[in-house]
């Protein structure tokens, strides 16, 4: 093997394990270790559908929805990551903003944080002409490293986690749609089926699509301080929506993700209150802070009847049902899972 790790080429990675038994998971750097005992530590192994960079057409779920989505299939919502010629990845981290999905979704645990940006290391390349031999070979171990036992975690939530991603996040989203993609991988992640308009789609103004259950969910991704504006353009969203795409008798509900929820006294929640009383159409409210929560900590929304806001919780509701601990973050802070008083 050390005289194979001396030929540098640039064509197949080759993985000095086989038959994996248990991933270790962990911020600081994921072990693996094989059938025979051997410990080593994780690197990017070239994974073939290479689940850090794009969805697969079953997670994008396209023949779901009813009006032309965007069918962009990338994770990184700043194309922070790419794919090397060899099958390995490499990451700008100039371009990353920590939202995290990147290290969640490597089967091996090799994307990692340092200093708060998305790091990845790799294994080094051999063989020239790799066989179709070889290719199985790597095909089936790939399989079995998804079946793999997996402890620990990769990704470590605290305080730092949520002030480097909003920093990142407030300088980069003021590019075209990287906040509406952000908001639908965050959902795609979570096991939801979820769309966005396509690029350059001037006819349908609808910021993203989202179905739960018997449920349509018509998305308003607003990340200024003006939010008042967002739910009359649900109204319109769903009174499009309704007029020109509805195809079936699901019930039709609003959304409005936001990056900071604002203070508890803010006109917003009560028009969203009367538009409930007098309309009687639902419109639910949650942040970016507490998508990436439930993403962060693992949770799946599929088939599941979820609600963000609470009228008295706010939006750290449905992290209290999941039982996740967000006392690091004290009430209050940047509003992003309940508003300030």
């Amino acid at each position: 093997m050390s005289k194979l790790l001396k030929q540098k080429t640039k064509s197949m990675i080759e993985i000095p394990f086989t038959n994996v038994s248990e991933i270790s998971l962990n911020p600081k750097g994921s072990v693996v270790t094989t059938n025979s005992g051997n410990k080593v530590f994780s690197k990017c192994a070239g994974c073939k559908n290479h689940p850090c960079c794009a969805f697969s057409d079953k997670e994008l779920n396209i023949n779901k929805f009813s009006i032309p989505v965007d069918l962009n299939t990338n994770v990184c919502s700043t194309d922070a990551i790419s794919i090397n010629k060899d099958g390995s990845i490499s990451i700008e981290s100039n371009k990353c903003i920590g939202c995290g999905l990147c290290v969640l979704r490597c089967p091996l645990g090799a994307i990692y944080f340092e200093n708060n940006i998305a790091s990845v290391d790799s294994y080094d390349t051999v063989i020239s002409n790799p066989s179709k031999i070889d290719e199985l070979k790597k095909e089936q171990l790939l399989l079995d490293i998804e079946k793999a036992k997996k402890t620990g975690t990769v990704l470590a939530v605290n305080k730092s986690t949520f002030d480097n991603f909003y920093e990142k996040f407030s300088k980069a989203s003021a590019q075209f749609q990287i906040a509406d993609l952000l908001v639908r991988n965050l959902f795609i992640q979570l096991g939801c089926i979820y769309g966005i308009r396509r690029r350059g789609d001037v006819i349908n103004r609808i910021d993203g699509i989202l179905f739960k259950n018997n449920e349509t969910v018509l998305n308003e991704v607003e990340l200024s301080e003006d939010v008042l504006e967002s739910p009359r353009a649900v109204l319109d969203d769903i009174a499009i929506y309704k007029y020109k795409f509805s195809k079936n008798d699901n019930k039709t509900s609003g959304l409005i993700t936001l990056a900071h929820l604002p203070n508890s006294r803010a006109e917003l929640w009560r028009v969203i209150e009367d538009i409930q009383k007098v309309l009687h159409v639902k419109i639910d409210v949650v942040s970016i802070g507490t998508l990436l929560c439930l993403v962060w900590n693992r949770v799946s929304l599929k088939d599941s009847d979820f609600h963000f806001f609470d009228t008295k919780k706010k939006n750290r509701l449905i992290l209290e049902e999941h039982k996740i601990d967000t006392s690091f973050i004290e009430d209050g802070y940047l509003s992003i899972f309940e508003t300030k008083k």
